[in-house]
């Protein structure tokens, strides 16, 4: 992790409860003397991709900065100052509100390190890796900045949009219990509001050193692996606010109100609506992991499904065959003996020619994925619009069966001896949702 906390995301969907903070996926700006880096790994592969810093902009042409008054100044690493009360009312004039400045703490972003895939889920498609925080923004009342940070007025930027819509409470509520899909899409949202501050930030005052959208997307093309899975919300998140404000003022409502799935945030024009589908199982050698719905299934959604994907097969592919998602749930389950995961994932589509679209592509993500893994990787048929995916370990993908409808499905996991559960024994708890 020498450098990854130049270009790490810090996963804070608490933020949504405005109890916690934000992490800030943080990036190299035109004056950067080397592009950042990030680091995550996959299995028991690292990789680090080296971001691109952003193409210089013209030099400015605003007046020159105020001194700065005792306490204005912050500065991290080997001199690195700015001027954070300027920047902070910058911000204030942006979203036309008055705010509090937070405290600022500088610290060493290693120590805040988290785990990226810490949901068995993901163990299942064997991601695995930690994440650093280059900034974080917590309770409307402090920001923590890497002391290593590179893009220091960036960073700022980003956190103390934050700041702001956690003190105007601009951020959804009654999100304590809801699906993976939405949670997601929120957090899109709110990192989409804070990344599209940076850009309005960078545009009202000429700011050649900040670096915000474009610096994301290029970590999003350039990168390997995993960290697009949590680039992409910022890129998807800013995508989908810029087409519904014109301003950071008028951010309050599109905060406030996200959409309910990940597949509004990638398709803002589409008049979304999810197509009925249950999942049902019952208690046996693998037990299941409490999930969102009764049926303890969780719901994964559009993003999750395209980035997965692309960790196999070329953007064009995995975009082509997520597009047409229609509804999913999720059931991440573990062996009697603890120590393994695996995941049976039924994904409702459109039409058939999407679920034809989708059970392909996921065909040779299998088959490319198991090349480099010890686990393995299958898809079933259900129903004409509906396909089952199996994760985990040869026992388990090798044995669990599923069957129903379009709208029902039925999952048996394996016996110990890695024959598929009997589907009509009701002797153990049903779950159905």
């Amino acid at each position: 992790m020498d450098h990854a906390r130049h270009a790490l995301i810090a996963v804070c969907l608490g933020l949504l409860a405005a109890t916690a903070g934000c992490g800030f996926l943080a990036g190299g700006g035109a004056g950067s003397p080397t592009p950042p880096t990030a680091t995550v790994g996959s299995g028991d592969a690292t990789t680090t991709a080296a971001v691109t810093a952003r193409p210089e902009r013209p030099a400015s042409t605003t007046t020159a900065t105020p001194t700065a008054r005792e306490g204005d100044l912050v500065t991290v690493g080997d001199n690195r100052t700015v001027n954070a009360t300027l920047v902070f009312e910058r911000v204030e004039r942006l979203h036309g509100v008055d705010a509090e400045r937070p405290t600022i703490v500088v610290g060493d972003g290693d120590e805040r390190t988290v785990a990226a895939f810490d949901n068995p889920f993901f163990r299942a498609f064997d991601l695995t890796g930690t994440v650093g925080a280059g900034g974080r923004a917590t309770a409307g009342r402090e920001v923590f900045l890497d002391e290593d940070t590179v893009a220091l007025e960036t960073v700022l930027v980003h956190e103390f949009a934050h700041i702001v819509h956690q003190q105007q409470r601009w951020y959804p509520t009654g999100m304590i219990s809801v699906s993976y899909d939405e949670g997601v899409a929120a957090y899109s949202v709110g990192e989409g509001g804070a990344e599209y501050t940076v850009e309005a930030y960078a545009d009202r005052f000429d700011d050649e050193e900040i670096a915000g959208l474009q610096r994301n997307r290029q970590i999003y093309e350039h990168t390997d692996n995993a960290l697009r899975l949590f680039t992409a919300r910022y890129v998807t998140g800013a995508t989908y606010v810029r087409s519904r404000v014109s301003s950071p003022s008028e951010l309050e409502p599109v905060l406030s109100s996200p959409p309910e799935t990940t597949e509004a945030v990638l398709h803002p024009e589409r008049n979304v609506s999810l197509g009925n589908l249950t999942v049902s199982t019952a208690d046996g050698n693998w037990s299941v992991v409490p999930g969102h719905y009764p049926s303890d299934a969780d719901r994964r959604g559009e993003l999750l499904v395209r980035e997965l994907l692309r960790l196999e097969l070329d953007r064009a592919v995995a975009d082509s065959a997520a597009d047409g998602w229609d509804n999913d749930r999720s059931l991440t389950l573990v062996a009697p003996d603890g120590n393994e995961t695996a995941v049976a994932w039924t994904l409702r589509w459109e039409n058939r020619t999407e679920a034809d679209e989708f059970a392909a592509a996921f065909d040779r993500f299998a088959e490319r994925r198991a090349a480099n893994s010890s686990l393995r990787f299958s898809s079933e048929r259900v129903a004409p619009e509906t396909v089952t995916v199996f994760a985990g370990n040869e026992t388990f993908v090798d044995g669990a069966t599923a069957t129903g409808s379009n709208e029902s499905v039925w999952i048996a996991a394996p016996g110990v001896d890695g024959e598929a559960g009997a589907t009509t024994d009701l002797s153990r708890p049903e779950r159905s949702g």
